[in-house]
């Protein structure tokens, strides 16, 4: 059965498609704040949750056991002597690292320790102390490795399988420590201390790819279904002249390629590992403005720009809302634009669009949001949510499996979209719809609007009121009139003369269906005042 892990306050949730949540333990010392949002990024049956942890953890799914994703290395060298006699005949250099293990699995391995002095011993076995102990949560072994003779590589020859002792013994020939398992430059990334943290993170290509606070211009790569290595010749920076300082602000994983955004740049990375990663740079002076505003689906990119909202798949790039509703983004008369970076978007599969979450012109509360349909190629609204304050959305499974739209709220709820029910835990939602106003093509000219005709579906019992207003764009509403949702069809009274139209339709009956097919009115002209 799937599950979620949510970012709820000051902890992490697991949620599951009924609703029950269930708290997740996180490892000693960790913490999670509720001024910024988790992030979290799948690889190798493993769950990691950066930027709200106060380090990087990773959450094992088949128990919710957590463990920090990375460990600080030893800060100082092991000391080596010659011992008794043995196999060992060179010049010899040792190093440790500290580790997490279940069973023979390792989970999480720190850096390397920088490594001792040399050591020449002839037919003798070598003797390691200052193996130090870790002071970090979950540690439970420290690998010792060593060189061959003369060589450079290190090898892991020995493990202390606890961390309490320091001292281990070495005593094996240089064939054998030739067929030992060799030491990898696994790397941290930031967030393995408080110092700095990882932003923004997603998997892609089997590996995770990730940009910090401090530096944002960088995207940290893990390795290969590894989710603890990063080493930092991996690491790879995303920048050009005259940037401003915001850096990455969005991951969108295609299937072949990964796009990166910055807030006026939207680059692409294409290749299968490191060795052949390319950057292309996709546009100029455009990109998005947020993670949450940027989703992939049926693998498109979809994300919200300065300048409005964008789409980016196999026809190249092209800014969706520019010619039916681009003073939406453009201007301050229907959204808060200083709102732009929390705004989030999230796809509805029944209706097969997606719906973008803004807050109101003049308001903090991103309690608008906006439909844009992917077949018809057509937005609808704005609407507004007036229950509870959203604060994200997503996607969840119901109790049948189906994946279905919700909405995170700043009271702590999880809402689910496309319910059969118009109830909220037995209260009412409103249905307020307000029309465009209709001229008619000509909005100079005084019309005789005719008798208004409503097509609903038809319901067992409700009443949709409506209230009509006609003249120019400052008239005041009329009366209300009203639509029997029983009737399915209804002819209502003529409305009047007017040079405009608009029609507002409301129903806050609780638990009333309301579903509008159309509505017609006939009209003639009067002629120009």
């Amino acid at each position: 059965m799937a599950f979620y892990i949510l970012h709820a306050g000051t902890s992490l949730q697991k949620a599951s498609p009924a609703g029950t949540l269930t708290n997740i333990t996180l490892p000693s010392g960790v913490t999670v704040t509720d001024a910024r949002p988790a992030r979290f990024a799948v690889l190798s049956n493993t769950i990691v949750a950066v930027n709200a942890t106060s380090v990087n953890i990773a959450i094992d799914p088949s128990d919710l056991s957590t463990r920090v994703l990375n460990i600080t290395g030893p800060s100082t060298a092991p000391t080596i002597v010659g011992g008794s006699s043995g196999q060992l005949n060179g010049e010899y250099r040792v190093g440790f690292t500290y580790a997490i293990k279940d069973g023979d699995t390792i989970l999480t391995e720190s850096p390397m320790s920088t490594l001792s002095d040399p050591i020449t011993v002839a037919n003798k076995q070598i003797d390691v102390t200052g193996v130090t102990t870790s002071g970090t949560s979950g540690v439970n072994a420290r690998l010792i490795y060593m060189t061959t003779a003369g060589g450079a590589v290190l090898f892991k020859v020995e493990e202390i399988a606890n961390n309490t002792g320091t001292t281990v013994t070495i005593d094996t020939s240089d064939f054998d420590i030739a067929l030992l398992p060799f030491a990898e430059d696994k790397g941290n990334p930031p967030g393995v201390d408080s110092t700095d943290r990882l932003r923004l993170i997603t998997s892609w290509k089997d590996r995770l790819f990730a940009s910090p606070n401090i530096n944002p211009d960088y995207v940290y790569v893990s390795g290969n279904r590894e989710v603890y290595s990063w080493a930092e010749s991996r690491r790879f920076t995303v920048k050009t002249e005259g940037e401003d300082a915001t850096g990455v602000t969005a991951f969108m994983a295609r299937r072949d390629e990964l796009v990166i955004a910055k807030r006026r740049k939207l680059w692409k990375l294409i290749g299968d590992s490191p060795d052949n990663f390319e950057q292309i740079l996709i546009a100029d002076g455009f990109g998005a403005v947020n993670q949450d505003a940027s989703i992939v689906v049926k693998d498109t990119c979809f994300f919200l720009g300065e300048d409005g909202f964008y789409e980016y798949g196999p026809n190249g790039v092209q800014r969706l809302s520019r010619d039916k509703v681009q003073p939406w983004f453009t201007t301050d008369d229907y959204f808060n634009r200083s709102m732009f970076t929390s705004a989030f978007a999230k796809y509805n599969q029944l209706y097969d669009k997606i719906e973008l979450h803004l807050a109101a012109a003049g308001s903090s509360n991103v309690d608008r949001w906006v439909e844009f349909d992917l077949k018809q190629r057509e937005w609808f609204g704005p609407h507004k949510t007036d229950a509870f304050t959203p604060t994200c959305g997503g996607a969840m499974d119901d109790s049948n499996g189906f994946s279905t739209p919700v909405i995170g709220s700043s009271a702590g709820y999880i809402y689910r979209q496309n319910q059969s029910t118009c109830a909220d835990d037995g209260t009412a939602i409103d249905m307020d719809v307000i029309t465009k106003f209709h001229n008619a093509n000509a909005p100079d000219i005084e019309h005789q609007w005719g008798e208004l005709s409503v097509l609903s579906k038809v319901e067992d019992a409700g009443t949709l009121e409506i209230v009509p207003t006609i003249g120019g764009l400052d008239a005041d509403p009329q009366d209300s009139i009203y639509h029997d949702l029983t009737t399915g069809r209804e002819r209502l009274p003529r409305l009047g003369p007017g040079r405009l139209l608009q029609l507002r339709f409301k129903n806050s009956e609780n638990n009333q269906s309301v579903t509008i097919f159309g509505y017609e009115i006939p009209f003639f002209e009067l002629g120009r005042r």
